[in-house]
């Protein structure tokens, strides 16, 4: 599943502008930076995907009043 999760993420990447860019801390990642860095680095790209499934849950879940 995380696979699928990381093409989709890859996908996405690539559609943004050029001028897109990921701020993560004290680190500036343009889009092409941020793709290279999670090709390279398997711990990193686990922490995109666990962010985007958090994410996920948070924008589906119900909001209790």
């Amino acid at each position: 599943m995380s696979e699928e999760i990381y093409k989709v993420v890859i996908e996405y990447l690539k559609s943004r502008n050029d001028g897109w860019r990921f701020i993560l801390g004290d680190q500036i990642f343009d889009k092409h930076k941020l793709i290279e860095k999670m090709e390279k680095d398997k711990k990193f790209r686990k922490y995109v995907i666990e962010e985007v499934i958090k994410t996920a849950v948070d924008l589906l879940s119900p909001k209790k009043q």
